[in-house]
């Protein structure tokens, strides 16, 4: 029963909780074949992909036991506030800024923080960012603040 407390025990139970809620969610979408797919089909397609996962993983947990660490609390609220940044900041002051932001709290979450890598991995992937879903994709997202 030590497997009870095993971290991968209990990330790959999680993983099959979240797969049968989805299953249950999906349950009134019509499935199809796989020629005609109807709009059930994928949702539990993926559910069953996550069920098969965490019970891989809960396998592993089962077989080689590995405890739980103690709480960090600092990398759990700073990507939190991380991403609730970006969802507040995004319609109002556009790409550049929320993600700066979500780049620059989320990298004080981390054991430590550079901040002569965070400030070029920033341009970087403000700038893929750019490039994939406002230039190639053409959403309708604002880069620069209204």
């Amino acid at each position: 029963m030590r497997f009870l407390t095993s971290k991968d025990f209990l990330a790959g139970l999680m993983f099959v909780l979240f797969g049968a809620l989805g299953l249950y969610l999906s349950m009134d979408y019509r499935v199809g074949t796989g020629s005609r797919m109807g709009p059930g089909y994928m949702p539990r397609l993926l559910c069953w992909s996550v069920i098969a996962l965490g019970a891989i993983v809960m396998i592993r947990g089962i077989l080689a036991h590995e405890g739980i660490e103690r709480g960090r609390w600092r990398p759990l609220v700073l990507i939190t506030l991380a991403i609730v940044a970006f969802s507040l900041l995004i319609d109002s002051a556009g790409l550049l800024i929320s993600g700066s932001a979500l780049i620059v709290i989320g990298a004080f979450g981390g054991p430590e923080f550079k901040l002569r890598e965070v400030v070029p991995m920033t341009a970087v992937l403000l700038a893929g960012s750019f490039a994939i879903f406002i230039w190639a994709l053409g959403l309708p997202i604002t880069f620069l603040p209204r």
